[in-house]
């Protein structure tokens, strides 16, 4: 609001009237001046002191002396802007209005820290993601130590954010509390995050749990109808403010009037939101002011009682919502079985698993919680054989519950103990010929631990001193070398489930071979003196296509999955690379240099019918098919870094998946087209992460300090 000039509010006041009307100035005499000087000199004294007594009666400021006696000072000097955790007991910060409440933990930080808030916006960040409209909701949490030699701020327990939804929201999202996203900005990256949320129709709000902090906005995802994979929207509207009624608590006035919760449309698989603050609890209310003042540490106060919320108005009648919908627990799987809520044995062939504690009422494990899993056999004598485990330590397991999480657990059957025999006197025998030497390529390796329902990932890996085909758990967990030969075995394809394709240079040069799932009958399918690699196998298994450069140069070519039948699909003269069937076998995705820097091309089975789907002037490569054909992942270096993109089958609304300066590349998704795995630099080497196909949850699998990349997913 722009500031009225002094005249104006002269004239406004009825003591000096006549004097801003006159023009005329009056002359201050020596007893007037020194009584200004004194009602002046009192009157910061007396508003520090209102203040002072407002703190108290509210509760903020605390009578009790703080530990290092000048919590009162600092409460006095800094306001309701924050508070400090120490970690001894449950807090909670509030906004003014009430609609965001932040949530901390007892034995959340080791050390005091200050939390702060304050309202934000959406300026100097990217737009959010494709889909997602903003309800004009943004606000900043920020964390610091009280005292600097503390060192940076970590939270040793998830903090629980919880926003209030308001009629104007509501409409928004078109009634359906389940489009309801709290996002998270990543500053490093430069982009938002969707976090896991959970939604609470009968209380009208949403929680998210976040163990990092920075900025935050409340948006509305696409509903039903919208496909959120298919690029980005032109602009965005921001929505009306939040309105939302305010949370009933002791910080809340009790004049504020309920909103009636609206009919909330039924989320899939509801399940129970546990509470997750404790009492005694802390409660500050926070100014929204733009300049954030710490705060005294605050004594904890009883959990304030609830009090009862006025009848609605007649004629709106209340529906109840769905039961909270708890979307940030994640399950344990014992040998593909998910764990029921409340259960702590487990039976398996030969014995059992118990667990030292329960899941959750809704069957799930709080985040970043470890669980520790004992295997007892029903014989003494048996060998227990653990698998997907974060550590282990004779017959005992420990699952860190980051993920939904899948191990495997195997009890043999207890060896008898032999009865001695009388030894018969030995029979002259003949004298034994040679060994039949095994057949070439049939490298026998150990067989691989089963694992769980999801899709296992073959990936290349040079841990062993030189690129081997390796295979894990989709969760990262039991990697196994598959091919283990000192030559180098790179860019695996599964062929189904039971064999995969992968490139090799054991004879010379690189060749195309085939294995078994477990490594074994490893047989060399091409034969040739110019290079052949990068397989990738049709979706029934029975065709291969691949690049060879026996022609002059990098071509495409398809073979049966025995090698037989050879053919040669482009001849374009350019440098062809890197085949990618699509879902019904249709067509081939593939790479080209012939308009002069590397592009996407799409061409039919039988290689006519090629048109460039990139048609950028940055390069495109290393297409990946969606499950159900309607997208295609790759990597591109269009914006200045190689990052994950998506795109349309035919080309249009290409967008990254991906956002930071390092080298993200060969992306592959899983069976269900939820999830992508691909490989990235961005922590010094090379490793293999998997997201969700929105980009969302980027995870590390194989954290290794070796080269691991060329991941594919079993689907």
């Amino acid at each position: 609001m722009t500031e009225k000039p002094a005249s104006d509010r002269l004239e406004k006041n009825g003591r000096f009237g006549s004097v801003a009307n006159s023009g005329q100035r009056p002359t201050p005499t020596r007893r007037g001046m020194k009584s200004d000087l004194v009602k002046f000199a009192l009157l910061p004294l007396l508003m520090l002191g209102g203040l002072f007594a407002g703190l108290v009666v509210s509760g903020v400021l605390p009578l009790t002396p703080s530990p290092d006696k000048n919590g009162v000072l600092e409460a006095l000097f800094l306001g309701p802007v924050g508070v400090v955790i120490t970690g001894k007991d449950p807090v909670k910060l509030r906004s003014e209005d009430g609609q965001v409440t932040i949530a901390i933990a007892a034995g959340s930080v080791s050390f005091p820290v200050l939390l702060s808030y304050q309202e934000s916006d959406s300026s100097g960040t990217p737009s959010l993601p494709h889909g997602y409209l903003s309800t004009g909701r943004f606000f900043e949490l920020s964390a610091q130590p009280e005292r600097a030699a503390d060192g940076p701020v970590k939270f040793q327990q998830m903090l629980s954010i919880t926003v209030g939804i308001g009629p104007d929201d509501l409409a928004l999202a078109g009634n359906d509390y389940s489009r309801f996203a709290l996002q998270h900005f990543l500053e490093q990256e430069q982009s938002w995050d969707v976090l896991k949320t959970t939604a609470d129709p009968a209380n009208s709000t949403i929680v998210a749990w976040v163990d990092n902090l920075s900025r935050f906005a409340l948006t509305v995802g696409p509903g039903a109808d919208v496909d959120p994979l298919a690029g980005p929207q032109v602009a965005e509207s921001p929505a009306p403010a939040v309105t939302a009624a305010p949370e009933q608590s002791a910080a809340i006035s009790s004049a504020a009037t309920p909103i009636p919760v609206p009919t909330a449309t039924a989320l899939s698989a509801p399940i129970t939101v546990p509470p997750v603050t404790a009492a005694p609890e802390q409660s500050v209310v926070i100014s929204p002011t733009a300049s954030p003042i710490p705060v005294a540490t605050a004594t904890a106060l009883p959990t304030p009682v609830s009090v009862p919320a006025p009848s609605p108005t007649p004629g709106l009648t209340a529906t109840p919502g769905p039961a909270a919908i708890k979307l940030h627990g994640y399950r344990l799987y014992i040998n593909g079985v998910a764990l029921q809520p409340g259960q702590t044995n487990f039976a398996i062939a030969n014995g059992k698993v118990v667990l030292s504690w329960p899941p959750d009422d809704d069957g799930t494990y709080p985040p970043d919680s470890t669980v520790p899993v004992l295997v007892v056999p029903a014989a003494p004598g048996a060998m227990v054989m653990l698998a997907g485990f974060r550590t282990q330590s004779g017959q005992t397991g420990y699952v860190y519950m980051n993920l939904d999480r899948y191990v495997s657990v195997l009890i043999s059957s207890p060896v008898a103990t032999p009865t001695p025999t009388p030894r018969p006197s030995p029979t002259p025998a003949a004298t034994p010929g040679p060994s039949p030497t095994p057949a070439p390529g049939s490298t026998p390796t150990p067989t691989p631990l089963p694992y769980a329902a999801g899709g296992r990932v073959a990936f290349q890996s040079d841990r062993s001193g030189n690129f081997e085909v390796m295979i894990m758990g989709s969760d990262g967990y039991n990697p196994v070398n598959l091919t283990n030969n000192p030559a180098s075995d790179a860019e695996p394809s599964w062929c189904g489930g039971d064999s995969l394709a992968f490139a090799s240079d054991r004879d010379g040069n690189w060749e195309i071979y085939i294995m078994s799932s477990d490594g074994t009958n490893q047989t060399r399918l091409t034969d040739g003196p110019a290079a052949d690699n990068s397989p990738d196998c049709s979706p029934s298994g029975d065709r291969i296509a691949y690049t060879s450069a026996r022609d002059g140069n990098d071509e495409i070519y398809v073979m049966n999955a025995d090698g037989s039948n050879q053919q040669r699909l482009t001849t374009a003269g350019a440098a062809d690379n890197y085949p990618a069937w699509s879902p019904d076998g249709s067509k081939i995705a593939f790479v080209s240099d012939r308009d002069g820097n590397s592009e996407i091309y799409l061409m039919n089975a039988d290689g006519t019918g090629v048109v460039n789907l990139t048609n950028d002037a940055g390069g495109d490569t290393g297409p990946a098919w969606s499950p159900g054909g309607g997208k295609i992942a790759f990597a591109s270096n269009r914006n200045g870094s190689w990052e994950i993109y998506l795109m349309n089958s035919d080309g249009s609304g290409a967008y990254p998946l991906t956002a930071n300066a390092a080298v993200d590349g060969a992306p592959s998704w899983n069976a269900a087209g939820s999830q992508i795995v691909f490989h990235s630099n961005r922590d010094g080497n090379d490793e293999v992460y998997r997201m969700s196909s929105d980009g969302s949850f980027q995870t590390n699998l194989t954290n290794h300090a070796s080269a691991d990349r060329a991941a594919d997913w079993e689907r």
